[in-house]
């Protein structure tokens, strides 16, 4: 039945119009009405807004769109229905195995620098199968993660930050420099005690370019500054200790060359932050 005096007149006859009269003057309080007898602005914002959004709602629950649009229907419904909430989150470690080189490496690394008395660290494979129990298994399961921080420094594998991935080693490492391609946690257990862990890198070392052709070389007497033009050998890796780390190193990379028509190789010009 319409509210309105005027409308119902003109619809239904004074027979069902008169009992309108007072919910018209009602409504024509409410809504200031300019006693035009017409449609109110809360009548119009429903008929223009709130209808409207219930069509648009019924009719993207219909289902009937093609499959194109279905994207942008769900991003619409999700306005009214919001879409469960996933994570997304990457995971910055993993578990994993290492390579069999680096493997051996690490065992190799672990007699080295956390021998056993009378007896040695052996791959886990290899002391199942030994009739003596007193060598210790080393597995080669890890926990590797693309970040690591150490206090202020953030370390990252050359495929995560470039920025974070060139380090100086110590000097009693197997390179000077190195380039992380893996970070790495190891969990090994003495017999009898409790487990160990140990962070490690999996580096390729940057190697000394020939000083015949290195325009670096003239350099040399300025070694505090800790300057060097170096070239990464990606044949190679070494297992090092996070704590063999001296310094991150600031580089930049030339094209085969860029530097001059005797190297013919792509090269690394390094800066230790070491201060």
């Amino acid at each position: 039945m319409a509210f309105h005096l005027a409308v119902s007149l003109k619809r239904f006859g004074p027979s069902r119009a008169w009992w309108s009269f007072s919910m018209e003057r009602l409504m024509g309080h409410v809504l200031k009405s300019t006693g035009n007898n017409g449609i109110g602005q809360l009548e119009v914002t429903y008929l223009t807004n709130f209808a409207r959004i219930a069509n648009l709602r019924a009719i993207l629950g219909s289902n009937s769109f093609p499959p194109s649009f279905q994207p942008y229907v769900d991003h619409i419904r999700s306005l009214y229905h919001p879409i469960t909430f996933a994570s997304q989150t990457v995971s910055n470690h993993r578990q994993t195995s290492l390579e069999v080189s680096n493997f051996h490496q690490l065992i190799e690394r672990l007699n080295q620098i956390a021998p056993l008395k009378g007896a040695n660290w052996i791959a886990s494979n290899e002391w199942a199968k030994s009739l003596s129990n007193t060598n210790a298994p080393v597995t080669s399961r890890v926990q590797a993660y693309s970040n690591l921080k150490q206090g202020d420094v953030v370390y990252s594998n050359m495929k995560t930050n470039k920025s974070n991935c060139v380090v100086e080693l110590k000097s009693n490492s197997p390179a000077k420099y190195g380039m992380i391609k893996m970070i790495f946690t190891h969990l090994r257990t003495p017999p009898g005690l409790h487990p160990v862990s140990s962070t490690w890198l999996a580096v390729h070392p940057l190697i000394p370019v020939p000083s015949n052709t290195n325009p670096f070389a003239q350099l040399k007497k300025y070694d505090s500054l800790g300057v060097a033009l170096r070239r990464v050998e990606y044949s190679q890796e070494h297992i090092v200790l996070l704590d063999d780390v001296l310094a991150q190193c600031a580089w930049m990379t030339y094209k085969p060359e860029e530097l001059g028509p005797g190297m013919a190789f792509e090269t690394t010009a390094i800066v230790s932050l070491n201060r």
